[in-house]
């Protein structure tokens, strides 16, 4: 048999392996493939995948940087560079190649989907540095609690597994050392008796640190008028303490989506209207 064929018969059978699932059968294979013909790009990319399977990322990567050196116009190779690079952790790497691989074939559905996550994570993790700055800051600007929830609240919307989720218990407890009492007049409607006693007993629930009791009380009062902003606040910080941390973004979430100027170090103070 021509040398050719050997060759031509070895990716058969590494193939067939692979396509069983017999990773390291099929690595062997390639091996003795690329010893042969060291620039056969298919031959490399196959064995970065079998290394990915294996749990083998960095020679996987290594292989798959093979693969694109021999066929660099090849999107597949790009793609699965960035499989290997985020298996590494990293993410500006493997979105370059994703984006490669869309700029060559922009049909291609997984790097496009991949992309997409991966853009995600890397801003949820630019808005989390920017959140502890603001936190660590020795001097730090005026309204930083603000400030950092926010940035905290955009990471975890990107990347809901963000390790901004942990940091929500942490501003919810120094929001409530600086908190500092607003006044809201209790709207002319009939009916909102209950919503304002129910407001008031979640104000003190979050002032003697009965989060139960505030979850409940502002629980009752959303459930009278849903659109106050200050009833969203109030039931995140309950939440947050509580350790719901998944709902305590939702319920800030929509704190921000009633006023997107909201101010979280405020709590209101339900006052009644002089007759």
């Amino acid at each position: 048999m021509s040398e050719r064929g050997e060759v031509e018969e070895l990716l058969a059978r590494a193939l067939e392996a692979f396509h069983s699932a017999e990773f390291d059968q099929a690595r062997q294979l390639l091996e003795r493939l690329l010893s042969a013909e060291p620039g056969h790009a298919r031959a490399w990319q196959t064995l970065g995948i079998c290394h990915l399977e294996t749990g083998r990322a960095q020679l996987g990567l290594e292989a798959l940087e093979r693969a694109v050196a021999a066929e660099p116009a090849n999107p597949d190779h790009h793609y699965w560079l960035g499989n290997a690079a985020g298996a590494l952790g990293q993410l500006d790497r493997a979105y370059a190649c994703y984006q490669r691989a869309l700029e060559l074939d922009p049909g291609h559905v997984k790097a496009g989907e991949l992309r997409v996550r991966t853009g995600n994570v890397l801003e949820s993790r630019e808005h989390y540095r920017a959140a502890l700055a603001l936190l660590r800051d020795k001097q730090p600007p005026q309204r930083y609690l603000t400030l950092a929830l926010r940035e905290l609240l955009h990471s975890v919307a990107l990347f809901p597994q963000s390790p901004a989720r942990s940091e929500l218990v942490y501003c919810a407890r120094e929001i409530l050392k600086v908190a500092k009492d607003v006044a809201v007049m209790r709207p002319p409607e009939e009916g909102l008796e209950e919503w304002a006693r129910h407001h008031e007993e979640g104000a003190t629930g979050l002032r003697f640190l009965s989060h139960q009791q505030a979850l409940a009380a502002y629980e009752h009062a959303l459930g009278y008028k849903d659109d106050d902003a200050y009833a969203w606040h109030g039931l995140a910080l309950a939440q947050a303490l509580a350790g719901d941390l998944d709902n305590a973004a939702r319920s800030w979430q929509r704190a921000l989506d009633l006023d997107p100027e909201f101010d979280f170090t405020a709590l209101a103070r339900v006052q009644r209207r002089s007759q």
